[in-house]
C-alpha cells in the first residue's frame, strides 16, 4: 500500500529512502517487542548491543554493496547533479538541453529544487536505435537561437544511452565534468556544448 502510495505502481521500485520516516517507529516497535519477551535486563541489554553491532558493521548480503540507496552513493550522485544544475544555470541560462533520465527531471522542474526555472530539455531513451543526428536536428529546428547543451550521468545503472554518449562525444565540445569518487562506482556528469549545424 504504502509503496503504491509513493509511486511505486507507477512502475518505479520502493526504494529505501521511502520508507525512512518510518524506521523511528520500526525500532521502537523492535525494542518495545524485545523488552516484553526478555525480562532479565541483562540479557535485554546483550541482546540490544548485538543487534546494535550488527547495524554497525552493515550487515547485509555483499550483493547489494553496489547499490547507492544502502550507502552514500545516491547523495553523492545528488550532490554532482546540483553542481551540474548551478553550472548550467550560471553558463546556460536559455540554453535547450539533451540528455537522459534522472538528469531531465534535475533540469526539468524547479519543485525538485535543482533549477530555478523550467528549462526546454530533449529526453533521449535509453535503447535509442535511430538516427541520432537527424532525430535531434528535427527536435531543435525551431532552436536556432539557442546555445543547445548535451549532459550526460555516466553511472552503471540502465539509464544511460550509449548511443547519445557516442554522439554527443564525436559531435560536441566538452565544456566541464564533475566527478566523485566512491568506494563502489565513480560517478561522473559531463557538459558538451552541441553543434548541428541548424
Amino acid at each position: 500500500l504504502m509503496a503504491g502510495l509513493m509511486g511505486a505502481g507507477e512502475g518505479y521500485a520502493p526504494l529505501p529512502r521511502y520508507f525512512i520516516f518510518l524506521y523511528p517507529f520500526y525500532f521502537i516497535f523492535g525494542v518495545a517487542s524485545l523488552k516484553s519477551l526478555v525480562r532479565k535486563p541483562s540479557i535485554f541489554y546483550i541482546i540490544t548491543v548485538g543487534i546494535g553491532f550488527l547495524f554497525i558493521t552493515r550487515w547485509y548480503p555483499e550483493e547489494f554493496e553496489w547499490n547507492g540507496e544502502l550507502n552514500m552513493t545516491h547523495q553523492y550522485m545528488i550532490t554532482l547533479h546540483k553542481k551540474a544544475a548551478e553550472f548550467i544555470e550560471k553558463m546556460y541560462p536559455n540554453a535547450v538541453i539533451v540528455t537522459v533520465w534522472p538528469f531531465t527531471e534535475t533540469v526539468n522542474d524547479p519543485k525538485h529544487g535543482y533549477v530555478k526555472r523550467k528549462y526546454k530539455v530533449i529526453g533521449v531513451k535509453k535503447n535509442y536505435d535511430k538516427n541520432l543526428g537527424t532525430y535531434l536536428k528535427d527536435k531543435l529546428r525551431m532552436e536556432r537561437d539557442k546555445k543547445i547543451i548535451a549532459v550526460l550521468p555516466s553511472r552503471r545503472d540502465d539509464f544511460s544511452s550509449l548511443e547519445l554518449d557516442k554522439y554527443v562525444k564525436q559531435e560536441g565540445k566538452l565544456v566541464k565534468a564533475f566527478e566523485r569518487k566512491c568506494k563502489y562506482e565513480d560517478l561522473k556528469i559531463e557538459i558538451y556544448e552541441l553543434l548541428l549545424g541548424l
